[in-house]
């Protein structure tokens, strides 16, 4: 996007990032996790935004477990031992359990 495209209190900003997280694999189970997370990103950026001089935004959609797949394949869920092997095997496979 072009400096004229980018806005802060109405005014153009030539210095401005947004970044745009798709988080899938698991949600976000408290509110300290979500803190955390940001805090986690906001010091890993900092040298390539914040560091820079830029200003920045950042936000996170998080899709429901049910409506993503992999090689079409849904995700194992958590604990089982499907998990463990699509961990072991770094692939997807199909499912064994519901």
């Amino acid at each position: 996007m072009s400096a004229d495209n980018v806005y802060i209190g109405g005014e153009p900003h030539p210095a401005f990032v947004r970044l745009c997280v798709d988080h899938i694999a698991r949600t976000f189970q408290s509110d300290a996790t979500k803190v955390g997370f940001f805090t986690r990103m906001n010091t890993l950026l900092a040298p390539w935004i914040a560091d820079r001089g830029f200003e920045w935004e950042m936000h996170v959609d998080e899709t429901p477990f049910d409506l993503w797949t992999i090689q079409g394949y849904f995700p194992p869920r958590a604990g089982t031992e499907d998990e463990t092997r699509w961990i072991a095997e770094n692939r997807a496979s199909p499912r064994t359990h519901p």
